[in-house]
């Protein structure tokens, strides 16, 4: 009896969907999968639940009183409530740390407002996590508390470099019975015209949030886990593994057309024409982001923006359209039905309204006994099949030339995979299986590093490897990898930037001039665009640059040619501002030694702490020598030795330098924003390595340091 003839699920090929499309799990768990899910109704039952889900964006307010109108929408009680806030923490500080330190007082807030809610039930808070202002919590019913089991959370930051925490999302993921439930919250990109970054953060979001997680048994959770493979490993779980996903937040969507339609439309209460043009809803549709989500029916006002203390939508001339900015998403199934989409438009504290919505969730209750004598007879069928078929593939290429790559930008190829077996073939990659008697093609992409590029620009290492595909149960096909590396100043010493006929001149208004050689070209030609055209561009150095323009920059920098003035907006001055951060974070050693990191720690706060920590660090690192930058009127060339410094004096000299801009651009930003730079500058040259251990004695000799700064007047000739 042939193969073709014998009732075999694996060479009848059953991963292969209805639409032509394969799932990569492995061909085991799918057939068990599919056999468990045929004999569900003799081990499961549901359990239905009520969920709550709440969001609102406070704007760094203080909230007191009453939640009732946004936490009780109705006489029922729910089983379990999700609430997540943004911006809940707006100091300065709070950009660059991790966790707030109000969500204590909001979870306290939160619990004792259901209990006036619900005085029937007890309520109790299950876990909660925030970063910096993004809040995510769990409350449950008492009584159900021992329903809940596997509990974990986690944070993804989408702010500066990744770093910095005023966008992202904070994720919870718990069991209710056997069934895995993941609530996220999320503050997204804002600004009408930024629909791409926004699709980028879910993205990033998506691929980020991993919750600590440990191997399972087959049917602990839910049938569809039997297909994942982090059923069977120590690995991350991500927020697609579970059977109920909702994800909540400012997601920042807007409506697309002119500000004066749009109020109109909102006062006059016509809300379907105004999804008509809701970004969200329009991406959803295009399949370019939040694919297979969905919400429930909006009847209500636009959330978002109003006078703070008012219902009466933001009045200033300039002042933003009304959108729909807060909303609560769920992954689409029959396990979710929802009730009552609405929002708290007594609530006033904010210039967003609360947004909340009723969710009626089925559960999975597993019978133990009944669930083990199902399985027992599935994998005895398994171990049949899987004796019976072997896969045989072949591959159309065995070198991959990738051509020029560059540093931190993914190189794109592909090869073809050919079953000529009579099973399908399971791969060990995210690509698709192979189909009987077919291809499937398999992307790979090359992306370099910054250790990689360093020891590349030197030479040192070239792009080049072998890629092992892996046929479960066949041979492995080697691929050479090959490429040539683009050279960059990127990822490069300080001493291997210097330029000793490249001279860098700042000004003041009394004629007195500083010549400095040494300074890295990249350096000076990111800081004076930024200094030409970034002076009054608000949040520089917090808000982060565009994909695209990010690109276009670093090549001009690797080609050394001027910046483009299409770069001359906000957004491309966010991208110039980011670029030279991650330029400075790409350097081989730090510009800021590991003796002076607590007291840069203690100074990232305000403008005037940051500059006095600039000075005092130049004027402690700086010795007398040739990279010394010099005061004079005459020729340059008689005030700089042409002699090439010491390597430990560059750093000196780049921090004066990085002094006076800040000092330049100190004057026309905020407090706040003014010391983000430095900020940037010792996250990326810092704390990236680990420093020493100071001594008290040290760190009293600093803070006793009075720093002495140069003429405001500086900078205004280059």
């Amino acid at each position: 009896m042939s193969l073709d003839e014998l009732d075999n699920p694996l060479v009848r090929n059953p991963s292969a969907e209805p639409d032509g499309t394969v799932n990569p799990g492995s061909l085991r768990w799918e057939f068990i999968k599919r056999d468990l899910k045929e004999k569900e109704s003799e081990f499961i039952r549901w359990q239905e639940y009520t969920f709550l889900v709440g969001t609102w964006n406070i704007n760094g307010q203080e909230v007191g009183g009453s939640l009732l109108p946004w936490l009780q929408p109705g006489p029922d009680s729910p089983d379990f409530v999700f609430i997540t806030l943004q911006e809940m923490d707006r100091r300065a500080e709070a950009f660059v740390v991790s966790v707030s330190s109000k969500e204590a007082t909001w979870n306290a807030l939160l619990l004792q407002n259901l209990q006036v809610a619900y005085p029937d039930f007890k309520y109790s808070l299950v876990t909660s996590r925030s970063l910096v202002g993004i809040y995510a919590a769990m409350f449950a019913k008492d009584e159900l508390l021992p329903s809940i089991t596997n509990i974990s959370s986690a944070t993804a930051a989408c702010g500066m470099m990744g770093m910095m925490g005023n966008k992202g999302a904070a994720g919870l993921r718990v069991k209710i019975k056997h069934e895995y439930v993941c609530f996220v919250g999320s503050h997204l990109a804002p600004h009408l015209e930024n629909v791409l970054r926004r699709n980028q953060d879910y993205a990033d979001i998506s691929r980020r949030l991993l919750f600590p997680s440990s191997a399972r048994g087959i049917y602990e959770s839910t049938s569809e886990e039997l297909l994942h493979t982090w059923s069977e490993r120590f690995t991350p779980a991500t927020i697609w593994d579970c059977g109920i996903l909702i994800w909540a937040g400012d997601l920042n969507y807007r409506i697309s057309c002119p500000a004066l339609e749009t109020r109109d439309l909102a006062l006059s209460g016509n809300y379907d024409e105004m999804l008509k043009a809701d970004q969200l809803g329009k991406e959803i549709e295009a399949g370019r982001a939040f694919q297979n989500f969905t919400e429930g029916l909006i009847s209500f006002a636009p959330s978002y923006k109003y006078d703070t203390g008012s219902d009466c939508f933001d009045s200033k001339p300039e002042g933003r359209a009304p959108a729909y900015t807060d909303r609560i998403l769920f992954r689409r199934s029959d396990q979710l039905t929802p009730v009552k989409y609405y929002s708290a438009m007594s609530l006033k504290s904010s210039d967003h309204k609360p947004v909340g919505c009723v969710l009626r969730a089925q559960c999975r209750v597993i019978n133990t006994n009944g669930f083990e004598s199902a399985l027992s007879e599935t994998l005895r069928k398994v171990d049949v099949f899987e004796n019976e078929a072997m896969p045989i593939t072949v591959v159309s290429a065995n070198v991959l030339d990738f051509g020029s790559v560059v540093f931190q930008r993914a190189t794109r190829r592909s090869f073809e995979i050919l079953n000529t077996g009579h099973v399908v073939a399971r791969l060990l990659t995210n690509s698709p299986n192979a189909l009987l008697g077919s291809s499937a093609e398999i992307q790979v992409y090359l992306s370099i590093d910054k250790d990689a590029a360093s020891q590349m620009n030197a030479g040192q290492a070239a792009p080049e490897d072998v890629l092992i595909l892996h046929v479960d149960s066949g041979r492995d096909h080697f691929i050479s990898i090959e490429g040539q590396f683009r050279k960059t100043p990127f990822c490069l010493s300080l001493d291997e930037l210097f330029n000793n006929d490249y001279i860098v001149r700042l000004a003041n208004v009394q004629g007195e001039e500083f010549f400095f050689r040494g300074i890295p070209k990249p350096v000076t030609r990111l800081v004076e665009f930024l200094v030409q055209h970034g002076k009054t561009v608000p949040n520089l150095f917090l808000e982060s640059g565009q994909a695209e323009m990010l690109r276009a920059i670093q090549d001009a920098i690797d080609a050394d040619e001027p910046l483009s003035g299409e770069l001359c907006t906000d957004i491309g001055l966010y991208s110039v501002a980011e670029t030279l951060l991650r330029f400075l974070d790409t350097l081989r050693q730090p510009v800021i030694p590991f003796g002076f990191f607590a007291r840069c720690m203690e100074s990232y706060n305000s403008a005037g702490a940051a500059l006095e920590a600039m000075a005092y660090l130049f004027s402690r690192s700086f010795r007398k020598g040739p990279c010394e930058a010099s005061t004079t009127t005459d020729d340059p060339e008689q005030g700089v030795p042409a002699n090439r410094p010491e390597t430990s004096s560059i750093p000196a000299t780049l921090l004066y330098y990085i002094h006076l801009i800040l000092l330049y651009m100190g004057g026309h930003q905020s407090d706040c924003t003014a010391s983000l730079p430095l900020d940037g500058i010792i996250q990326g040259t810092v704390i990236k390595q680990t420093p020493r251990p100071r001594s008290r004695t040290s760190a009293a000799s600093l803070s006793g340091h009075r720093a002495i700064h140069p003429h405001p007047g500086w900078f205004h000739a280059l």
